[in-house]
């Protein structure tokens, strides 16, 4: 089976032309994850590239007491497990298919000669390394200047950013990715009886409907100011 249609959607692969997608699509690997089937482990070896060519995964770091924070979620034509390639030490977090999931994989030896065979790809890396760097940096200062009410505010928007649906009254946003109370624990770096309490809140104020899993925001722009 090839991949180049879908690897020509990934934004590390985009740039290459038809022949050189042809080439890479045969050194690639075909795995298939169930929801919330562990990836790879902190602390695993690490010597392959993910590329998500169909569903979602979270990227978790996860506490000795047994507690974690969510520091990405990651859709349809991203990657990651690229630092372990770079540096060669064990893997930094675990990853989970939050979803059923369908990724390639790319081993180091392959993925060493992409990126000397094409500089651009290692600006493409560099930006979104630098975009998750700024990522967990929001979510230190959250943690230390935010109360649970704004942290949550934040971690709901950003989601309906990335996978929101406008709703039909063109105000409501519909959150195309199934969450539970856990996950939006960990996302604001919380207990799921605090979470509880504030989207307890928020749905009682008409701020967010929750059915089977899915979130619609029913007032953006009230949970903007609450974000602030």
């Amino acid at each position: 089976m090839g991949f180049e249609a879908i690897l020509s959607q990934a934004s590390l692969f985009s740039h290459l032309p038809n022949e050189a997608l042809n080439q890479l699509s045969g050194q690639l690997q075909h795995r298939r994850y169930e929801r919330e089937q562990i990836i790879f482990h902190k602390n695993d070896p690490g010597s392959t590239l993910y590329i998500i060519i169909a569903g979602k995964v979270k990227i978790i770091l996860p506490s000795p007491e047994g507690e974690s924070v969510i520091v990405a979620l990651l859709s349809t034509g991203e990657f990651f497990g690229e630092l372990s390639l770079f540096d060669g030490a064990p893997r930094s977090a675990t990853a989970v298919a939050s979803e059923p999931t369908e990724i390639l994989t790319l081993d180091k030896g392959d993925f060493n000669r992409y990126l000397l065979e094409n500089p651009r790809a290692a600006v493409v890396i560099l930006s979104e390394l630098s975009l998750r760097l700024r990522r967990t940096d929001e979510l230190l200062s959250d943690a230390a200047f935010c109360n649970l009410t704004t942290r949550l505010a934040k971690r709901l928007l950003e989601l309906s950013k990335r996978y929101g649906q406008p709703g039909p009254d063109g105000k409501a946003i519909r959150i195309n990715l199934r969450l539970k109370q856990q996950d939006l624990a960990d996302m604001a770096g919380a207990t799921r009886e605090s979470v509880n309490k504030v989207l307890k809140s928020f749905k009682e104020n008409n701020l967010l409907r929750w059915s089977k899993g899915y979130i619609t925001l029913l007032d953006p722009d009230t949970l903007r100011r609450r974000s602030r």
